[in-house]
């Protein structure tokens, strides 16, 4: 998103592929995997890097994290195989209880296994087969708008959606936006949208990014991972990462804490509805705290993943275990400050829809039709 010339960036698993071209690192056999070291070397990006590792380990959680090291060095001390040592790794990280904090097996692509991120809650990949984006027209007044994902990738094919439906979406009496499952990507993905889904301009909260030599690498990565990215995106990468790169060690606030997003208004559509549930993460949640100030937007569904806290995630190889990578966050919400962090809760919805998930969207199309 923008604000004047100041941009938030909130950063998916995409995006950490992506880095992985960049990556300078000895390439180990397929076998080779020191577990006990590349615990140690997993520590060392986590403690110096992480941008939530502050909140998570303070003097008097110090004795906890500690204790779960040390459970983690006596499992990594017995684990012999890739597979037990990424076992033992996710048991560590498990500790920051951050969606945003994992690991990455093969992210080369040179082995059978396709299971590359690990499961769970925030493990959310949509299948490069699926389409980004589906439009259909229940009527001439309805429309149902389905996107699985805010992938950086994707910003052609958003541009040319709205570019072929945003006339017709003006003249909806409800447009329903399905982003159900979709896990996040960049809010550049979902910025064309604004104008259909505000009614009025949009508070946000900033965030700081965390000054590393590690971390401040991740706009360059940005700058390969944008399609067609612009001259001003360009250098507004280059200011960062010379700002921060003069700030090592600390928290860097990028822009205002709080700024307002102010765009031009679509005539219509005179209703949106939000279909949500639990796959919703990260950039996602990020479009839900801006339009659900919007008095035409009401959210269905279920909470969201609570994934966003801690954003901006890049990558690096975990010494001594190939081929695994971690993936971390650079960058930690000043919500957190205000007692507003979603971690961990996530988004709720301004209707709890229950029952089976294939019968929501008639759920929504119900309420929405009686409204009117």
């Amino acid at each position: 998103m923008m604000a004047g010339e100041k941009f938030f960036w909130i950063w998916f698993v995409s995006l950490g592929m992506s880095y992985v071209a960049m990556a300078q690192s000895p390439q180990l056999s397929a076998d080779s995997c020191h577990c006990p070291k590349a615990l140690a070397a997993t520590r060392k990006l986590v403690e110096e890097n992480y941008a939530g590792f502050r909140d998570k380990v303070t003097p008097a959680k110090r004795a906890d994290y500690d204790a779960a090291k040390a459970q983690a060095q006596l499992s990594a001390d017995t684990a012999t195989t890739l597979g037990g040592c990424r076992q033992v790794i996710k048991r560590y990280l498990r500790y920051f209880c951050d969606g945003h904090l994992y690991t990455i097996v093969d992210p080369f692509g040179t082995r059978a296994d396709t299971s590359r991120r690990d499961t769970g809650l925030m493990a959310v990949l949509v299948e490069p087969s699926r389409d980004a984006l589906t439009m259909a027209y229940l009527s001439d007044s309805v429309g149902i708008l389905k996107i699985v994902s805010f992938d950086p990738a994707h910003i052609p094919e958003v541009e040319r959606m709205i570019a072929t439906h945003g006339r017709r979406w003006e003249r909806l009496r409800l447009l329903v936006i399905d982003v159900r499952g979709n896990g996040g990507g960049s809010d550049l993905c979902y910025a064309g949208l604004r104008p259909y889904v505000l009614t009025g301009p949009a508070e946000v909260i900033g965030v700081a990014q965390f000054s590393t030599a590690e971390n401040i690498k991740k706009y360059d990565l940005y700058t390969r991972s944008i399609p067609n990215i612009s001259w001003r995106l360009r250098r507004e990468f280059r200011r960062s990462k010379r700002i921060e790169g003069r700030r090592l060690g600390q928290y860097t606030p990028q822009g205002s804490s709080v700024y307002t997003i102010r765009v031009r208004l679509a005539k219509g559509p005179k209703r949106v509805a939000i279909l949500i549930d639990t796959g919703c993460a990260s950039t996602t949640e990020q479009l839900l705290l801006e339009v659900r100030q919007s008095a035409k937007v009401r959210i269905y569904g279920t909470h969201t993943a609570g994934i966003l806290d801690y954003a901006n995630v890049t990558i690096g190889p975990i010494n001594h275990c190939d081929p695994l990578y971690l993936a971390w966050p650079t960058s930690r919400s000043l919500r957190v400050d205000r007692g507003q962090g979603i971690d961990n809760v996530g988004i709720a919805p301004d209707v709890l829809l229950c029952g089976p998930e294939e019968t929501w969207l008639e759920q929504v199309l119900t309420a929405e039709i009686v409204k009117k």
